[in-house]
């Protein structure tokens, strides 16, 4: 499946580390990997995982090329934060 949600052209994905490694999710959507990272962020979730198979494709926007792993980590740093501030 193809990713078509337009968090593939957040201009804050561009500042993301490249990555082309097959081994690290290539060609997967970053939007997605940080919308998953962010959920369990907003969570509090003590254990994180991320399974690269179940993220739609991309290769559209700011975030082609990008790294997912970051990514995810960004999202869920963001969920921490923003849980902080839920009522």
């Amino acid at each position: 499946m193809i990713c078509n949600e337009q968090h593939r052209y957040n201009q804050e994905f561009e500042l993301l580390p490249n990555d082309q490694s097959k081994f690290n999710g290539r060609h997967k959507c970053v939007g997605c990997a940080y919308d998953r990272g962010y959920e369990l962020g907003l969570a509090r979730a003590q254990t994180l995982s991320i399974d690269y198979s179940t993220l739609p494709d991309s290769q559209a926007g700011a975030g082609r090329h990008k790294s997912v792993q970051a990514a995810f980590a960004e999202g869920y740093r963001q969920g921490i934060l923003a849980s902080y501030h839920v009522s």
